[in-house]
């Protein structure tokens, strides 16, 4: 966290998986707090972003790709932080965890769509 801290000081865009581990059934679990923290600490803003796809490549504990496939990425507008107070934590916390999974749905049902396409000729 701190090497994370330096490079937001020195202008350099960090990631957080706020979920804290890859989940194992490809369902968003409950976001952990650090990456609000810091965006607080530091009054920057946070970025939101889903990734969908990865399960079916690289699933939970492999080490290794387990087949090629698509991933898909969305990217949400800057979220500005407040000031760091804990109502503040947990409106930015919750704002958070609800874009990325609004983008993760739609993630979700862009591909369920595209199968159904194949699928269906």
């Amino acid at each position: 966290m701190h090497e994370a801290q330096r490079g937001i000081a020195q202008q350099v865009s960090v990631a957080f998986f706020a979920e804290g581990t890859r989940s194992a059934d490809g369902e968003l679990r409950p976001f952990k707090r650090g990456g609000v923290r810091m965006a607080l600490a530091l009054g920057v803003p946070i970025v939101p972003v889903a990734i969908w796809g990865t399960i079916e490549i690289l699933p939970k504990g492999a080490r290794r790709f387990h087949k090629p496939g698509p991933v898909r990425v969305a990217i949400a507008e800057p979220i500005v932080t407040g000031p760091d107070t804990p109502a503040e934590r947990e409106r930015l916390l919750a704002q958070v965890q609800s874009e990325v999974g609004s983008m993760y749905q739609r993630l979700r049902a862009a591909r369920a769509g595209e199968d159904q396409e194949v699928a269906g000729g």
